[in-house]
Formats: C-alpha cells, structure tokens, sequence
C-alpha cells in the first residue's frame, strides 16, 4: 500500500515538473515583460515596471529568449537570461550589473557583475543595444 502511495506521488511531481517544464516563454508578458526587439537567434524583452533611477544613471531589467539552448564553455546551458543594467541616458553608455541565466523553471545560473564590469558605449540605434537603450532612456521616471 505504501509503495503504492509513493509511485502515485511521484508520478504527480514528475507530472507536474514537466508541466512547469511546458509553459513556454512568451507567457514572460504576462509577468510584466515586453518584446521589443526580434533577432535572428532570440528575442529581447524589457521589463517596463524595472525602469527606475539608481543614483545618477537609470536601472532596468531585460530577458533573452533564445530560440536554441546557449552552450558557453564554462557555463551551464540555458534558454533565458535576465539582464540588470545601468544605462547611463547622458552619456549613452551601459554596464551590466546582474545576469540570471534559466534552463527551465528550476534551474538558475545568477551572476553578481556590479564589480567586474565596465561602462561601455551604446551600440546604434538598429541593434538590440541602441534598441533597449532608447527605450530604457525614453521612460525614465521624473
């Protein structure tokens, strides 16, 4: 009877694993994110509710959805990575502080930046950079 009991439980968690495992990534906008830029090998998306001042530069939060898992040597493979990064609207230039890498809900990859980094320049207005930049900058709260 016990024996029982476990596999059916067991076959519960792993059912409801894999349906955590199922819930694609464009449920993201429902979370509060918004796409705003498509490229070839991913989709950028923005977090409007993340942009605020930090000091005198302005903090936002961007995700990645690759369209094929990321196999960086060095680095467990994921599928999202969410970006914390300071935009510098003035001088038009960005440092990343913080990036959280995700293989599915239960498998996270954080890394602290904020010491490591340095501010490096915007790239133009068509690429995923200038993109972001542009609509970080635009919403800067007063």
């Amino acid at each position: 009877m016990l024996s029982h009991f476990v596999r059916c439980t067991s076959a519960a968690v792993l059912g409801a694993l894999a349906l955590l495992a199922s819930v694609p990534p464009a449920a993201a906008a429902e979370d509060g994110w918004k796409e705003i830029a498509t490229t070839a090998r991913k989709k950028v998306l923005l977090k409007p509710s993340s942009i605020r001042r930090h000091g005198e530069f302005v903090e936002a939060w961007t995700r990645y959805e690759y369209a094929e898992l990321q196999r960086e040597v060095g680095k467990v493979p994921y599928r999202t990575s969410n970006y914390l990064t300071d935009y510098d609207c003035k001088g038009v230039r960005e440092m990343t502080r913080r990036v959280v890498s995700h293989n599915g809900p239960l498998e996270a990859h954080d890394l602290d930046l904020s010491r490591r980094q340095e501010w490096r320049p915007v790239g133009g207005a068509k690429t995923v950079s200038g993109v972001v930049f542009e609509q970080v900058c635009a919403k800067v709260p007063g």
